[in-house]
């Protein structure tokens, strides 16, 4: 509006203005209350990532480390891993979105299972014990009384099993013969620097290790069926997928160096997910 336009309509030219910084400041408002709403989605939505459960009755070498490289894995997968709890319950399926049990185990129905669990050479999987082939020992009877190397009380590979065959022959075991290691390849350590007479270990290894390592199997118990990874399905099919492929890639990749590090929170006797 020229000056001289102005200095006859005072008012009018005044109310433009005001409607024009009016309109500028509410743009501007709508672009920060945009800009506010975008960052308390994000800040909201930190931390909502997938929680991923670990049996770990089976065996398996976990520790904090290990476990902040394997979420830092999934996450490189494009597979939303935000937490990863290990434990020696198998009631716990409704509290977390991805399950891994390492023997079969009923689920609710909330979930679908996505693998699984195949045993090295194409084996079963059963529980036995180990000794030095020097003993001499044949009978399971006559390891009465001695010392042996157990995973947990919580395992069935590597307690529950070899329990339930000194039951059948009348041996009972003494608590203070007994030590756990957590893992098959801690018992199989400890028998073979002789810090214990025997070893109770998952019967694929114990075959894998005697051939190399001089040692009996004694005893073989019954076989157990594996279990797998569950998903829940309130889980879009766009992240199921992205997760699924992310479990699949873990065993491609086995021979690396630092798959094989990740590897190692699992059960030594898993050779695939399938």
């Amino acid at each position: 509006m020229c000056q001289s336009a102005i200095a006859k309509h005072p008012r009018q030219y005044w109310r433009l203005n005001l409607i024009k910084t009016n309109y500028m400041s509410l743009h501007h408002k709508i672009k920060i209350i945009g800009l506010l709403i975008t960052l308390f989605a994000s800040i909201a939505n930190a931390g909502n990532g997938f929680s991923f459960y670990i049996n770990a009755t089976e065996g398996g070498d976990i520790s904090a480390l290990r476990i902040s490289h394997l979420k830092n894995y999934f996450k490189q997968q494009q597979c939303d891993i935000e937490t990863i709890e290990t434990g020696n319950q198998s009631t716990t399926a409704s509290d977390f979105d991805i399950i891994f049990m390492p023997l079969k185990q009923k689920m609710p129905r909330s979930y679908k299972k996505i693998f699984d669990l195949k045993v090295i050479d194409k084996q079963v999987l059963s529980g036995s014990i180990l000794v030095r082939a020097s003993t001499g020992i044949q009978d399971i009877k006559n390891l009465a009384g001695v010392r042996i190397a157990f995973l947990s009380p919580h395992s069935t590979t590597g307690f529950g099993l070899q329990k339930t065959l000194f039951d059948n022959v009348g041996v009972t075991l003494q608590k203070d013969r007994i030590t756990y290691t957590q893992t098959n390849i801690g018992a199989m350590s400890l028998l073979l620097h002789r810090d214990v007479f025997a070893a109770a270990v998952a019967t694929p290894l114990a075959r894998k290790w005697a051939k190399a390592n001089n040692l009996h199997i004694v005893i073989e118990s019954k076989s157990v069926e594996t279990g797998g990874i569950w998903i829940n399905n309130s889980i879009s099919k766009d992240d199921q997928t992205a997760c699924q492929q992310s479990f699949l890639d873990l065993f491609k990749n086995k021979n690396k160096r630092e798959i094989k590090k990740l590897l190692r929170i699992f059960p030594a006797w898993i050779d695939t997910f399938e």
